[in-house]
């Protein structure tokens, strides 16, 4: 990496074990001068690490290490997917209730999440959903395995759906229910998106009822808000006093 760092033009990607990453000796010092190529060009720009199987038939876990011209000085991006086992707070294409295709796989030209993207986990924590908000344009993001993403096609704008009623159903016990029905393995439980495809119905709600759902999407927000606020203050609470240098201490069987 370190010899090929000197020849980089405009961008590189390396494919390695996450040993690159953590292990001392050798590795050490090739984190070390990748770190210190102040106006050498190239700089890091991004490091991934990723879940065990990468490599075909070894259980090894790999890492992503990208080299750019462009990279900023001082910022790396850094995203662990190394939990192949646990699924992103995150499907294939679904199906309305008049067999009418509602959504589509997104094109590998536009492979980058978008603002109004429904995410939705398929391996693992299978069923969570999420509707993506404007930061994916100001950080460029790609889904995992683990999760796929969902776009409206611009022609059923005028059947009363959108992301935010989409994301309900796909939250609501009826919407869940079908996704648990489709999910298959023994170890680790899953959706095949093309299974998602052609099995899960989305119904078209009547124009009253779309109303209804935006306003419920509204509330929910305002609540998912209100949870967040009150879990940060739950924990600045908690560990606000402490450590205290200027307090005394007694051990646990003298407090008993």
């Amino acid at each position: 990496m370190s010899e090929f760092a000197d020849r980089i033009d405009k961008r590189a990607v390396f494919l390695t074990p996450q040993g690159v990453l953590f292990n001392k000796g050798q590795e050490q010092r090739l984190r070390e001068t990748l770190l210190r190529r102040d106006g050498k060009g190239s700089r890091i720009k991004a490091v991934v690490t990723l879940p065990p199987g990468v490599f075909g038939s070894t259980g090894i876990a790999g890492a992503i290490t990208v080299i750019s011209n462009d990279a900023a000085k001082d910022t790396i991006y850094m995203a662990d997917l190394g939990h192949g086992r646990r699924a992103l707070v995150e499907a294939g294409d679904i199906v309305s209730a008049g067999r009418e295709i509602a959504l589509g796989l997104l094109e590998s030209d536009k492979a980058l999440v978008q603002p109004g993207d429904i995410v939705i986990t398929i391996k693992g924590s299978v069923g969570r959903v999420a509707l993506m908000g404007t930061s994916a344009h100001r950080q460029p993001i790609i889904l995992s395995q683990s999760c796929l993403a969902l776009r409206l096609r611009p022609s059923l704008g005028d059947k009363n759906l959108s992301p935010e009623v989409l994301l309900m159903y796909l939250r609501s016990p009826h919407g869940q229910a079908q996704l648990t029905g489709l999910q298959v393995g023994a170890g680790v439980q899953h959706i095949s998106p093309a299974t998602l495809l052609g099995t899960v119905s989305v119904p078209i709600p009547s124009e009253q009822a779309y109303v209804e759902i935006r306003h419920d999407y509204d509330r929910l927000c305002e609540l998912e808000d209100q949870i967040t606020n009150i879990e940060s203050e739950i924990v600045n609470i908690s560990s606000r006093r402490w450590p205290d240098n200027n307090c005394s201490a007694l051990s646990v069987n003298e407090t008993a």
